[in-house]
Order: structure tokens, then C-alpha cells, then sequence
């Protein structure tokens, strides 16, 4: 399995808590926090990858691990912070942190599946497509507007 997390920099992607991501004891509902981080990793994808590929290749969930840590709440604007940390074949393993004011509520690992849109078939994560995840620490900057 590659490892090479020394190229690979924290992608931030703000989300501020809105009244449709609350349950009835007033927190953030635990299933929420899987649908921002796939919208986190899909502004990751959106944002290093070419264009063409975006249209080619999709990503989809195989695996999470999913530990909370502290209730998020209604307003709460927290920052869903997307690191790759590896692949193999046509997996990806990220890691999905999502911070209030510098403090971990949730963190997610997750195994995502490459596939090919045309074909629905699984697509190899070769040297070539895996480097889009590598970014500047200048290129990494926050996707404004994300809400709940």
C-alpha cells in the first residue's frame, strides 16, 4: 500500500450546522456527519483533479469508522478537515476530521471506492490519478457556503 502522507496536505471544507442536520436531543445527528464528509471529499476531488476526471471518476464508500467525540449543535460552524492518507488498487483511505474552534468533535476513516462512471466498473488508483490528492499548502483552501 502506498504511504506517502508526507506529499499529501489537510484539506479544509467549512460547514455551518443548519436546523436540517439536528436530531431531537438538539445535536448534530450522527448520520449527518457521513454526508458532509462525503461532501468534503468530493470538494477535495472537485478541487485537485482535472475536470475531465471529475466527469470520469466518482468515489464511493466501502468502509467508515466513525468515533464522536463531543456534540456539535445547531450553528455550530465547523470545519470538515479531508486528509489522504493512502491507497491500494482502487481504494482510498482518508481521514475526516471535523474541528470546532480548533477541538476534534468527529473524526471519520473511511476506504472509498474509485469507479468509472460510463462503466460502473472499479477504476485502479494508479501514481497518476492518486497525485491530484497531493496539494501545495497554498492550493488548499476552504470551499466557501457549505451548509446544512
Amino acid at each position: 500500500m502506498e504511504q506517502d502522507t508526507g506529499h499529501y496536505v489537510e484539506y479544509p471544507h467549512p460547514i455551518r450546522a443548519g436546523p436540517g442536520a439536528i436530531d431531537n436531543l438538539a445535536h448534530v445527528n450522527n448520520a449527518i456527519y457521513l454526508m458532509w464528509m462525503q461532501e468534503a471529499i468530493g470538494a477535495l476531488w472537485r478541487k485537485t483533479a482535472p475536470l475531465g476526471q471529475v466527469k470520469a471518476l466518482t468515489w464511493v464508500a466501502h468502509r467508515h469508522d466513525v468515533v464522536y467525540n463531543r456534540p456539535a449543535v445547531l450553528h455550530d460552524l465547523l470545519i470538515a478537515v479531508v486528509r489522504v492518507t493512502g491507497y491500494q488498487s482502487c481504494c482510498a483511505q482518508l481521514e475526516t476530521r471535523f474541528e470546532r474552534h480548533g477541538k476534534c468533535v468527529a473524526m471519520i476513516k473511511s476506504t472509498m471506492i474509485c469507479v468509472d462512471r460510463a462503466s460502473g466498473q472499479l477504476k485502479c488508483i494508479r501514481p497518476d490519478l492518486a497525485r491530484h490528492f497531493r496539494l501545495f499548502k497554498d492550493e488548499a483552501v476552504a470551499t466557501a457556503g457549505a451548509t446544512s
